[in-house]
């Protein structure tokens, strides 16, 4: 799995309230219960001139046998579509007194 740049919105970059920005992976919920999850860093969103690179590069063990082996195997059998989708979902902290909060 790999997750490069993001060029935020205008009104993304305007928005002052935006703190830190990262990225979760949903694998096909084949990491439900992977400590850590499938995450970038935190990254400022910068002055806005150039994209974020998260620069994101893993990959997740799928052991033979496994729940996570079935599941997978059911989604690239399927007919349809929406069985093997993979999610990025994109989080931002808000910022409080001009610093940006931690995700939890």
């Amino acid at each position: 799995v790999k997750v490069g740049l993001l060029e935020l919105s205008a009104k993304a970059q305007a928005d002052a309230t935006v703190g830190g920005l990262w990225v979760e992976v949903d694998l096909l919920g084949l990491q439900t219960g992977a400590q850590p999850p499938m995450r970038t860093a935190t990254l400022s969103k910068g002055d806005g001139k150039r994209p974020l690179d998260f620069a994101l590069e893993s990959e997740l063990a799928v052991p033979a046998g496994s729940a996570a082996e079935r599941a997978l195997s059911v989604a690239l059998a399927s007919t349809v579509e929406e069985d093997a989708d993979v999610y990025f979902l994109l989080h931002a902290s808000a910022k409080t007194g001009g610093q940006a909060r931690p995700p939890r």
